[in-house]
């Protein structure tokens, strides 16, 4: 009894799965895990997440300029963007092995026949003529999920570089607060020794006229004048420090080393208010870096997965429908019609153990990727950890450094109305404003790391993450 041919290639395909089910992808092996909240004993309560552009909430429009000039033009976000470009051609790729592909050929063929070939003489021997022009496709039917599964490899690896794009974008964020700070910190520190040196000239003179009256030792000078050097010395290093500042915020931005040279910032002020930060199970989703790396391991998963297809026999269809002919006139009558139908199997049988050695390649890959996932988490609880203690101790610090400001207030206009009561000499209430100015340089330092720690706390939590970014 003769059989249809799509019942011997049902027949085949039966064949070969049957074969290849006896393949072994080797001994079994323990793959590595990821950490999750619970083997790290975190709540599982929600806290509350930084928003986008949380930034903003300083209300500096110098500040948000300048963010959002460095988010427009950095090399290395470019960078970064150019690297998801890639990686979503390369879901594209991917995706284009899930259907058919067509080609029209067309094709001129000048050919001198053996003698002894298929073709005796007259036509052995001599060269003739063949054109061709076909419609080719052809079809890998995906029964066992391999192309499947290195699309969504592919879109893991994509939704990764995404993610690595937010974290590049927060660093970024970062340090253009952390050099805008700083520049805000050495013109105060500038403005406050400015006004400690005119003091101490003030007194300055008071004293000379106190040596010239033989009411004090000219000794008594010198300590002035030392002071004086210092205060006018330590201007002159920050005024160096205000440039390589600006230096690196033109750097950040995507500007040459000049072009903020003339850049004065608004005044240093108090970081907003934070609520209660905690430790919990949702920040393993909200950091981009963590985020990444969870990607990376999906993607691994995926490849195993198409290791271990490869295993299994490749089916696929393929033909043409097209024209054939030895003379070109002759190309378009009916009779030079051509069709073509190959379904195929291709089974592995022996490869010297090229499959199993991917298979282990591919599972090394993803132990990796969860090693690297799992260092991950634990750098990003640490880092949130530190950025919590460092908010407090910041805010600590903050709160001590207003009270010696405020008692040093009251006390430089407390020696005022002395003066005016004949209490206190000239020189007294001198020092209690010097003394006032060296308590409000050491506020000046406090608001500015307190509003480092604050910047630090908003990265740390994640820093407005979008979650499933777009990746095609």
């Amino acid at each position: 009894m003769n059989r249809h041919p799509w019942q011997q290639g049902i027949s085949l395909l039966v064949l070969t799965s049957l074969l290849s089910a006896c393949a072994s992808f080797g001994p079994e092996r323990t793959p590595s895990t990821p950490l999750n909240a619970q083997q790290l004993a975190l709540s599982e309560d929600t806290s509350q997440a930084p928003q986008a552009g949380w930034w903003r909430q300083l209300h500096d429009d110098q500040l948000n300029a300048l963010i959002d000039q460095a988010l427009a033009h950095s090399p290395s976000l470019k960078l970064a963007a150019d690297r998801l470009g890639e990686a979503r051609a390369a879901v594209g790729l991917n995706e284009s092995t899930l259907g058919p592909q067509v080609n029209l050929n067309a094709v001129k063929d000048r050919q001198l026949y053996s003698v002894n070939g298929l073709f005796p003489p007259p036509i052995g021997g001599n060269y003739y003529n063949s054109y061709t022009l076909s419609l080719n496709a052809a079809w890998e039917l995906d029964f066992w999920g391999k192309n499947r599964a290195r699309v969504k490899a592919a879109l893991g690896q994509a939704r990764a570089a995404a993610y690595e794009g937010q974290q590049a974008q927060l660093a970024l964020t970062q340090a253009v607060i952390g050099q805008y700070t700083a520049l805000q910190r050495e013109f105060a520190q500038i403005r406050v020794n400015q006004s400690r040196i005119q003091l101490a000239q003030t007194r300055l003179l008071l004293m000379r006229a106190r040596v010239s009256a033989g009411l004090l030792s000219a000794d008594n000078l010198h300590t002035v004048e030392q002071g004086i050097a210092g205060l006018q010395a330590q201007n002159a290093g920050i005024q160096g420090d205000i440039q390589r500042t600006r230096h690196a915020l033109a750097a950040l931005t995507g500007q040459n080393p000049s072009a903020l040279d003339n850049l004065t910032p608004h005044a240093l002020g108090d970081a907003p208010s934070v609520n209660e930060a905690r430790l919990t199970a949702d920040l393993l989703g909200r950091r981009p870096d963590i985020a990444s790396q969870r990607e990376q391991v999906a993607s691994m998963e995926e490849n195993i997965k198409v290791a271990r297809a490869q295993f299994y026999p490749d089916v696929s269809i393929s033909g043409l429908i097209g024209l054939n002919s030895l003379e070109y006139g002759k190309l378009f009558q009916s009779n030079s019609k051509i069709v073509d139908f190959q379904p195929a199997i291709s089974l592995p049988i022996f490869h010297s153990g090229q499959l199993r050695a991917n298979l282990r390649v591919e599972q090394a890959r993803y132990d990796q990727a969860v090693d690297s996932y799992n260092q991950a988490v634990l750098n990003g609880l640490k880092e949130a950890a530190d950025a919590l203690t460092g908010q407090q101790q910041a805010n600590t610090q903050l709160a001590d450094s207003r009270r010696g400001f405020d008692a040093s207030r009251k006390l430089a206009n407390a020696m005022l109305l002395r003066l005016k009561a004949g209490m206190v000499g000239k020189l007294e209430v001198l020092d209690s404003q010097d003394n006032q100015l060296a308590e409000e340089g050491a506020h000046l330092d406090a608001q500015a790391a307190a509003r480092l720690a604050w910047a630090n706390l908003n990265t740390a939590m994640g820093g407005g993450m979008t979650a499933n970014p777009a990746t095609r």
